[in-house]
């Protein structure tokens, strides 16, 4: 028979042969004891959590890209106006350099693409781009003003050497080394073409140290 003890019946205990007691109720004794018995602190122990914050856009840890096209410039709700979105970068202007390739009409085209890129980035928000497309400018400039002057130096060397009836072995000591510089100067071309075109695909201005301000 079951007993009682304290006002708590422990009839629908029952012991094992190791001596565990176990309940037919399938609750742990230490359970049933915790819902007999009332809470010390009483309901006001027991206390939600207030939900955290949600993070402010430009507060602590924030970062700063600007977005792609599709973002507006203003944020939802409004608050803080949000970064104006990002059209292009201006790479455009460097990677046009290959266009100089084409047969008949390459350096025409090249000029035509670099200068339409620059008036079209003027008005863009996104300072990289207007300082990428100005700089693309200037490098086709500063190439092709190069390459001019080296050609001019190669005919001059022709002309001199011809009316001082110089022999070929004596043109060609002045005129292949020119000759060398002008590829020298082409592979430069390319290589800072393709520099500047990645640099403003990230987002990042390339301004070569050789590079002559024409267009400011």
């Amino acid at each position: 028979m079951g007993t009682e003890h304290d006002g708590i019946d422990d009839s629908a205990g029952q012991t094992d042969g190791s001596g565990t007691s176990t309940w037919v109720t399938g609750e742990p004794a230490s359970t049933s004891l915790d819902k007999a018995l009332p809470d010390p602190a009483g309901p006001a122990a027991v206390q939600t959590p207030a939900p955290a914050a949600a993070p402010t856009p430009g507060g602590a840890g924030a970062t700063s890209a600007w977005p792609h096209s599709g973002a507006s410039g203003v944020a939802p709700g409004g608050g803080v106006p949000a970064p104006m979105p990002v059209t292009s970068t201006g790479a455009m202007a460097w990677w046009c350099m290959f266009f100089s390739y084409i047969p008949f009409v390459g350096g025409l085209a090249w000029l035509v693409v670099a200068l339409v890129t620059y008036l079209r980035e003027r008005s863009n928000p996104f300072e990289p781009a207007r300082l990428n497309a100005r700089n693309g400018l200037n490098w086709m400039l500063t190439y092709t003003a190069v390459q001019v002057v080296i050609f001019v130096l190669i005919a001059l060397v022709v002309v001199f050497a011809s009316a001082n009836g110089s022999d070929e072995g004596t043109v060609g000591l002045f005129v292949i080394p020119l000759y060398l510089l002008a590829c020298i100067w082409g592979i430069t071309a390319i290589v800072t073409a393709i520099k500047g075109g990645i640099a403003a695909g990230r987002g990042e201005v390339h301004a070569p140290s050789y590079l002559i301000t024409f267009v400011r």
